[in-house]
C-alpha cells in the first residue's frame, strides 16, 4: 500500500494494487477526509463508520453477523470484505486515503477528489473510460504522480508512473483551456 515516498509538497499521487480475493486497493494523497466522504456518498448505498477513520459503503446495511466478521481494521485483511460491500476506506487526517473495492468503476470515481487537489481539472469532467484506464494494478513499489500544466490554449494532466525515483512511463491528457473534452492526445 505504498502510495509513494513522503513528499515535502505532497505531489498528488495514487497507486493501485491487487490485494487478493478480487479486491483492489487505491492509495491516494493528498485528499481531504470530507471530500472523500462526499465522493463515497455520490456512489450511493449505505455508508457505515467502522471507527478509527474507516468507512464501509455497501449496497445495504450490514447485518450484525457481517459486522462481527469484519477484521479489526479493513487494512489488515481487505479480502474479507462482505460481498455486499462496494468499497471500504481508511482515511487519515494528514491527507492519505486507502480505498479497497472490487469495482474498477467505483475506484475510478474515487480518483476525482485527487484530481480536484490540482485545481480545475474536473472541468471538463474527466471521461469515465479514461478514468477506468487509470485503475490498473501496478507493482508494489510503483505509484503515479499527477502534474497540472496550464497554457493559454490548453491544459495538460501529466501522469507519470514512478518507482524508486525513476519514471517508468508517462501519459498526458489534454483539454482545451475553455471547454471541450479531455483527450489522451492532441486532436480535438
Amino acid at each position: 500500500m505504498n502510495a509513494g515516498p513522503e513528499q515535502e509538497e505532497q505531489t498528488p499521487t495514487y497507486a493501485v494494487h491487487e490485494e487478493g480475493g478480487q479486491v483492489l486497493s487505491l492509495s491516494l494523497q493528498p485528499v481531504t477526509p470530507e471530500r472523500m466522504l462526499e465522493a463515497l456518498r455520490d456512489l450511493g448505498g449505505e455508508l457505515t463508520s467502522l471507527g478509527d477513520g474507516e468507512y464501509l459503503l455497501a449496497d445495504r446495511p450490514l447485518s450484525e453477523a457481517e459486522r462481527e466478521a469484519l477484521p479489526g481494521s479493513v487494512m489488515v485483511a481487505p479480502e474479507l470484505l462482505p460481498d455486499t460491500a462496494r468499497v471500504a476506506v481508511h482515511l487519515n487526517p494528514d491527507g492519505h486515503a486507502v480505498v479497497y473495492g472490487r469495482s474498477r468503476e467505483d475506484l475510478a470515481h474515487l480518483l476525482l477528489p485527487l484530481f480536484e487537489s490540482l485545481g480545475d481539472l474536473t472541468e471538463p469532467t474527466p471521461p469515465q473510460d479514461g478514468l477506468l484506464e487509470l485503475i490498473q494494478p501496478g507493482d508494489w513499489d510503483s505509484w503515479v504522480e499527477l502534474q497540472r500544466l496550464e497554457h493559454a490554449r490548453h491544459k495538460v494532466l501529466h501522469l507519470r508512473v514512478r518507482t524508486l525515483g525513476q519514471t517508468l512511463h508517462s501519459t498526458r491528457w489534454i483539454a482545451p483551456a475553455h471547454g471541450g473534452e479531455w483527450r489522451t492526445g492532441w486532436s480535438w
